[in-house]
Formats: C-alpha cells, sequence, structure tokens
C-alpha cells in the first residue's frame, strides 16, 4: 500500500528532530545539574554528535534538497512497508540512545545510582569510557537504522 510521501517524510522528520532535542536537552540538564565533573558531561556532546549526526544530516539534506528541487508535489508516494521500517527503526534506536545517555548522565549526577543498579562498587571509568562500551552495538544499530531512512527516501516515486 502507498501512502504520501510527504507526511511520511514529515513524521520520520519530526521523530528525529524530537528526539534529538529530547536527548540533547538531557545533556544539558545533566551539566547543569553536575557540579564537580562538569567537563566529563560535555565530553559527551561529541559521543553523541556521532550517534545522532549522520541520520539528521541525511534527513536535512534531503528536505533541503527536495525544497531546492521543487519536489514537494503531495501526489508522490512512498510504500508503507519501507515508511514502516524506517520509522520503527529509527524509534527503537533513538530510545536505546536516549536510555543510554540519560542513564549515564544520571549517574552522573547521582553516583549512588550506579551502585544501585549493580554495575560497579565506585565510579572509576568516566563518562565516555561508559559510553564507549557500547560502540558496537550503536554502530552496528546506527548502520541499520541510517540504511533503512536512506533507502526509504530512495524508493519514493518520483
Amino acid at each position: 500500500m502507498k501512502i504520501p510521501f510527504e507526511n511520511a517524510k514529515r513524521k520520520l522528520a519530526r521523530l528525529w528532530f524530537i528526539a534529538s532535542a529530547l536527548i540533547i536537552t538531557c545533556g544539558i540538564i545533566a551539566f547543569f545539574l553536575s557540579s564537580e565533573k562538569s567537563e566529563e558531561v560535555t565530553s559527551t556532546y561529541p559521543w553523541l554528535i556521532n550517534y545522532l549526526g549522520p541520520t539528521l544530516t541525511l534527513i536535512v539534506t534531503i528536505i533541503a534538497f527536495d525544497i531546492h528541487a521543487g519536489n514537494t508535489a503531495l501526489n508522490r508516494k512512498v510504500d508503507r512497508f519501507f515508511f514502516r521500517v524506517s520509522y520503527y527503526f529509527s524509534l527503537v534506536y533513538l530510545t536505546i540512545i536516549f536510555i543510554v545517555y540519560s542513564l549515564t548522565a544520571l549517574v552522573q549526577i547521582v553516583p549512588e545510582l550506579y551502585n544501585y543498579l549493580g554495575a560497579v562498587p565506585k565510579l572509576e571509568s568516566t563518562v565516555i569510557e561508559r559510553l564507549d562500551s557500547l560502540k558496537v552495538l550503536l554502530n552496528f544499530l546506527l548502520t541499520l537504522v541510517t540504511t533503512a531512512v536512506g533507502f526509504f527516501f530512495y524508493k519514493r516515486e518520483t
């Protein structure tokens, strides 16, 4: 079944922009609430850009290209399956990024939480080391999500 491409594109872009803003806001709140190790919290922004930037760049580029080329006709269609795959992959991926990033930031603010979660007795690792421990999984998920989103934009009807 085909759905209007413009509506699907807007929904996907809205998901990415709102979720990214929420995740970045979480980091900003952690920065202001963290007293001693605020430089560690700010060092997480490059990490975050690596996991949000590629797909956000793809979405912004496609939107800008469509506007510049005048390809905003509402009669273009895309297969609902491709939209759903890209949307739900994105939703799961952004949820995982949010959970990982917010828990890491929260642990930085409330170190006792780290002990409660049963990870290790003391916070001997830095924020970046804790975030990088999931690098392989997150890179794999990012590849899947970016491929699904790229395929969604590719499979639209012109």
